[in-house]
């Protein structure tokens, strides 16, 4: 007879499956431990899966009783049932219910699948920022002398959110990347355009189409020039 907590889902399937379903206090095999037999334990469902780490969402029966069961209220619902359908007070009694945590297994098995699933990712973000010619990257932004804004949808130019995952993991690259960009001096370059456009009423994404600028850059601008006027 086992009394100690279940570990894992495999544990727990095994234990429900079959004809039979064992008490686990007094060792007798059932179709059923529920309430009449818990009952003289004096233990409640709850108390019996919360002792042994079953879940609180399944029902203390075998299996082949839970197939008959479902079966019987399929029936019920192709009949159309009416007890079975989500009434105004039945959705109020779900909503008011108390809700079931799941087994302690649970949480230990979700952080293990979590754990894999970020290694799985993580190998995936590294073969496909491997396929990009990050040299070739710069030398056009310094050929063009244009913010990478400039550059989206070129073929060959990676996307904005692959450039941050490499200069976040590539701080050298990085460094070579900001060189190049301030060297431009796009701001200055492009100051009078792109205070003569917000004139005339263009916003700034409007302007990042004409002007090859990011809409940062461009709204920094349109703030000095705001800063410069108060101050006069």
């Amino acid at each position: 007879m086992k009394r100690v907590k279940f570990k894992n889902k495999k544990e727990v399937d095994a234990y429900f499956a079959g004809k039979w379903i064992e008490c686990l206090l007094c060792g007798k095999k059932l179709k059923a431990v529920g309430g009449k037999h818990l009952k003289t334990h004096g233990v409640t469902c709850s108390e019996y899966q919360k002792m042994f780490g079953l879940p609180a969402t399944r029902g203390l029966v075998c299996e082949e009783t839970a197939e008959r069961q479902r079966m019987a209220l399929e029936v019920r619902r192709l009949k159309g049932d009416r007890r079975l359908m989500l009434t105004d007070e039945n959705r109020k009694k779900a909503w008011s219910a108390q809700h079931k945590k799941p087994p302690p297994y649970h949480y230990v098995q979700m952080k293990r699948y979590a754990k894999k699933g970020r290694s799985m990712i993580d190998v995936k973000v590294q073969e496909r920022l491997r396929r990009i010619d990050w040299e070739g990257l710069l030398s056009i932004l310094s050929e063009k002398e244009c913010a990478f804004y400039a550059l989206d949808g070129m073929e060959g130019v990676p996307t904005y959110w692959e450039l941050t995952q490499y200069l976040d993991k590539n701080p050298d690259y990085g460094e070579r990347y900001k060189k190049i960009i301030k060297s431009s001096f796009l701001k200055e370059k492009y100051r009078a355009e792109i205070i003569e456009h917000h004139k005339n009423g263009y916003g700034k994404r409007k302007i990042a189409k004409i002007i090859p600028v990011s809409p940062s850059h461009i709204q920094r601008v349109i703030q000095e020039e705001a800063l410069k006027e108060n101050r006069s």
